[in-house]
């Protein structure tokens, strides 16, 4: 049995620092995941220790899971019933057939994309940074991504874009 645990974004480094003052070290809140605009809820998972899932199960607005089962199945399942994507389970961007809007996918070297409105991979099929007005480039927490020039679809000074309502 282990810990899976899940919070919001906007809770995640008060829930950090309270596991850190109680002494278990700084990020454990640290997996990534993403709704509709950007990063929505981080998750952690953790080997059984009685003290330390008291400590998480504490924290205001945290969800936790103890049951038994595969634990990176268990972390997407809680991450899924928040309504976001681990990262690391988006599905590829395909090659051909049609990208859905508001799917989070893998492309290349550990690149997140979110699809703005559907389009067919078979008919746009460059790479996604050729058609900013259907895919953008989601920022992965803790990487470090190359400068790149500011423009009319990707200004430089916002946090997160504003191409569709917020769900």
């Amino acid at each position: 049995m282990s810990l899976v645990a899940v919070i919001s974004v906007a809770s995640m480094q008060a829930a950090n620092a309270a596991l850190e003052l109680a002494g278990y070290g700084p990020r454990n809140f640290s997996v990534a995941a993403y709704g509709a605009g950007g990063v929505t809820f981080a998750a952690l998972h953790a080997w059984p220790d009685a003290a330390f899932e008291a400590a998480v199960s504490a924290i205001a607005g945290v969800t936790v899971d103890t049951q038994p089962g595969d634990p990176v199945a268990r972390t997407a399942a809680a991450i899924a019933a928040k309504g976001a994507t681990w990262g690391a389970q988006a599905p590829m961007l395909p090659t051909a057939g049609n990208a859905i809007a508001g799917t989070l996918y893998r492309y290349g070297d550990g690149e997140l994309w979110q699809c703005i409105q559907t389009f067919n991979r078979s008919t746009f099929g460059a790479p996604p940074a050729t058609y900013p007005a259907l895919i953008f480039r989601m920022r992965v927490p803790g990487q470090v991504n190359p400068w790149v020039q500011p423009s009319a679809e990707n200004p430089y000074k916002l946090e997160k874009p504003v191409h569709w309502p917020a769900r």
